[in-house]
């Protein structure tokens, strides 16, 4: 069944740093420049979407030792089946992995089309 079928992907970001942007303006009369990205923070998504479009619940890893109070100021924003973690590194591990499988799988069998 197309829907009982997944793709998963991760990808990493930098919180505050956008991609490569061009201005345009009326007027060559000035030159506009840019500050340089200095920030190494960094974080990882992992997220899947079935095959008839369904996304499912994302993995957010940020890097640090625990979840910081000030991190979840809005919570509210976000739906009850996001997963929060971190990592030294701020990409995923096999702990972590591990630790979405099973959330996956809690998510995608209340939604299971093929009863096989």
């Amino acid at each position: 069944m197309v829907g009982d079928t997944y793709n998963y992907d991760e990808t990493g970001i930098r919180p505050g740093v956008g991609k490569k942007e061009k201005v345009i303006t009326a007027s060559k009369a000035f030159r506009i420049t840019a500050a340089k990205e200095t920030s190494r923070e960094s974080a990882t998504v992992a997220e899947v979407i079935s095959g008839d479009g369904v996304v499912g619940p994302p993995l957010v890893i940020l890097a640090g030792k625990t979840i910081q109070k000030r991190w979840c100021t809005r919570t509210d924003e976000l739906p009850g089946n996001y997963l929060l973690a971190v990592s030294d590194t701020a990409y995923i591990n096999d702990q972590l992995l591990l630790k979405w499988a099973i959330h996956f799988e809690q998510w995608s069998k209340k939604r299971q089309i093929s009863k096989n």
